[in-house]
């Protein structure tokens, strides 16, 4: 074939290789999802978030929570990075996608792993401009019938989610399942130096929710704050459009 046809031919491949993650995503069993926190970017978010990574032109980029890819597949053939998810399938197809790009795929629960276990396996290098771009997992550990399926919660007045901290919750706090994850990367960003983070929260992060004060102290702390956005609920699988989802 032609160099033209052999890149439409690899374009095509791409896009039936998107699909194929993005119906395992909606194909999850919606109590397994809330178990892992996992609320997919929608794969046109991506486009969107691509124009403002590209303003901050990192060296490195780490995808902690890579999921179906959303964030990374417009960034993969320009940057290097590593792209992580605990869902061992979705990394094989992803390697398989990717084979060719300078990126490390992983398969690590990163509150169970240390910190220094995840500098050194995503090869995330010292002295460079450090991206951590993500749309991490998060969920309370109480969540009302507003946002729950009514066959999730019958006749109680709350669904209850067990999350487990590490040693994170002393100095992050408690209360949902975001917390321990934007912590571990608070611990990356902190070691690692240069070190931009950009990501996907609740509302709730910076507008005085108790559970999140301890994170929010935290981020003013070691961040300068330079840009916000926010999305309708609707942009993310299984989060209602009434939802405000902040990206930071």
């Amino acid at each position: 074939s032609t160099p033209s046809n052999s890149s439409a031919a690899s374009d095509v491949y791409k896009r039936q290789i998107e699909e194929i993650l993005h119906e395992l995503d909606r194909l999850e069993p919606l109590k397994q999802r809330r178990i892992r926190g996992r609320y997919f970017t929608k794969k046109d978010l991506g486009n969107e978030i691509a124009d403002i990574v590209s303003e901050i032109e990192p060296d490195y980029i780490v995808e902690p929570y890579v999921g179906a890819g959303s964030l990374i597949k417009n960034l993969i053939d320009n940057y290097k990075g590593a792209a992580n998810d605990i869902n061992e399938e979705f990394i094989k197809v992803l390697k398989k996608e990717y084979e060719d790009s300078n990126w490390i795929f992983t398969s690590f629960d990163t509150i169970q792993k240390s910190t220094e276990f995840l500098i050194k396996n995503w090869n995330i290098p010292i002295g460079k401009r450090i991206l951590i771009l993500t749309n991490p997992p998060f969920g309370t550990v109480s969540t009302n019938l507003l946002a729950s399926k009514k066959s999730e919660i019958g006749n109680r007045k709350s669904r209850k989610k067990l999350i487990y901290y590490g040693d994170l919750a002393e100095e992050f706090g408690k209360g949902d399942l975001l917390i321990p994850t934007i912590g571990r990367l608070i611990r990356i960003a902190r070691e690692v130096g240069n070190c931009y983070l950009a990501f996907f929260a609740p509302a709730g992060v910076y507008c005085g929710r108790r559970r999140y004060n301890k994170l929010l102290k935290a981020l003013l702390k070691d961040f300068e704050y330079l840009d916000g956005y926010i999305f309708s609920g609707e942009y993310f699988n299984g989060v209602s459009a009434k939802k405000p989802i902040t990206f930071t």
